[in-house]
């Protein structure tokens, strides 16, 4: 319902396989940075850097089940920056490293 919350998420959607962090998404919007945490806190219960986590992630699984690439293509390609931090955070989100999810979910 929050028209400047909708502009964040529909910002970080499109741009967060770019490399963007909060103070992008901040300054997208143009609103105070503990407004927005807040709002989005309150409206979809994660923090902004939660949702551009979210964002890569999902590209990241689409990637490693429907592609070849090497895992720090992938990484590189989700926005992560390096092979061990997208290693690090979706080994947290998702409860497995990349290499093992891709095992699992790579079509025979």
């Amino acid at each position: 319902d929050d028209s400047e919350v909708a502009e964040a998420v529909r910002f970080v959607r499109e741009h967060a396989c770019e490399g963007i962090g909060v103070e992008d998404v901040v300054g997208h919007v143009r609103i105070s940075r503990s407004v927005l945490q807040r709002k989005f806190r309150q409206g979809l219960h994660r923090s902004i850097y939660d949702e551009i986590m979210q964002v890569r992630i999902a590209y990241a699984q689409r990637l490693l089940a429907e592609s070849d690439l090497s895992i720090g293509t992938v990484a590189d390609k989700a926005g992560f920056g390096s092979q061990e931090y997208m290693t690090d955070v979706f080994r947290r989100k998702m409860g497995q490293p990349p290499a093992k999810y891709r095992k699992a979910h790579k079509p025979c």
